[in-house]
């Protein structure tokens, strides 16, 4: 049974949402810009099916026996690939998500990669990287050398503190699912576009745990999860931000969202964060 719109964790106050995305764009944008020489990407976006059907997939990896989703910040290789890197996105920031499964460790409870990696392909389709394990290292390899190494080093006095991954628990995608879906598994006549964008957790946050946040997530990167619809000035189409008051069950919501957990640090019972 999923949980009411107001009690989704994934949601959080579109003020919140807004300060962290240009967090981003102020501070860590321009130096990614920099490294590659060209302007970095700022976010994803989904249809609302194409987002549905990734989030279906994640809840039967393993059959059915998932614990959470990790979603890894990569960044494409500078060479062109025809088949999985959209034209012009070489080197640039994107995601792979990576459903996970409870493990033992020491006597710990740990949550360990299924072994299978989703991403969006250049024809905009949602595969499973399973067979190419190596792709999926190499990407996430990419985005360390090329981008989180020099951040740790330029704005973390050289520690190792940029983020690597975000880890959900298997409720949070759950209740998005339900809560975007007809009980026929089709998509809710809602905002049709789901943009993910790439954020970092806002400066004001360093005095005070807001919405919960640990102190220790301080100027790390994140996600932000929004609804976008589609508009159209003389006829050019475009997208924008549905606010708070635009829909009553986006209003629930607050707009926008992030809780996954930051690694690093590395989860309980790990010495350092999980790898591909």
């Amino acid at each position: 049974m999923g949980k009411k719109p107001n009690e989704l964790k994934m949601f959080l106050p579109d003020y919140w949402a807004s300060t962290r995305i240009g967090n981003f764009t102020k501070i860590k944008h321009p130096i990614f810009s920099r490294i590659i020489g060209k302007p970095e990407n700022t976010h994803l976006s989904y249809t609302l099916d194409e987002f549905n059907k990734l989030l279906k997939q994640i809840t039967e990896s393993n059959g059915s026996n998932v614990s959470g989703l990790r979603i890894y910040f990569i960044s494409y290789p500078a060479e062109p690939n025809p088949d999985l890197i959209p034209s012009g996105m070489e080197d640039t920031l994107s995601l792979i998500y990576a459903p996970t499964k409870i493990a033992l460790s020491d006597g710990k409870i740990i949550h360990v990669n299924t072994g299978d990696y989703f991403v969006k392909d250049a024809k905009n389709n949602i595969i499973n990287l399973n067979g190419d394990v190596t792709t999926v290292k190499n990407w996430i390899q990419n985005f360390e050398t090329r981008k989180r190494n020099i951040i740790n080093k330029l704005l973390f006095q050289g520690q190792d503190y940029e983020t690597q991954s975000l880890w959900y628990e298997i409720d949070t995608i759950e209740d998005a699912y339900l809560f975007l879906t007809n009980s026929d598994g089709n998509s809710k006549d809602i905002p049709p576009i789901i943009a993910i964008f790439f954020a970092t957790y806002h400066l004001d946050e360093r005095e005070k745990a807001i919405a919960g946040i640990a102190k220790q997530y301080h100027d790390k990167l994140t996600l932000i999860f929004s609804f976008m619809s589609l508009g159209n000035i003389d006829g050019t189409p475009y997208y924008y931000y549905v606010n708070s008051g635009d829909n009553d069950d986006i209003h629930a919501l607050g707009g926008s969202g992030d809780t996954g957990v930051p690694c690093p640090p590395p989860p309980s019972g790990q010495t350092t964060c999980p790898g591909a």
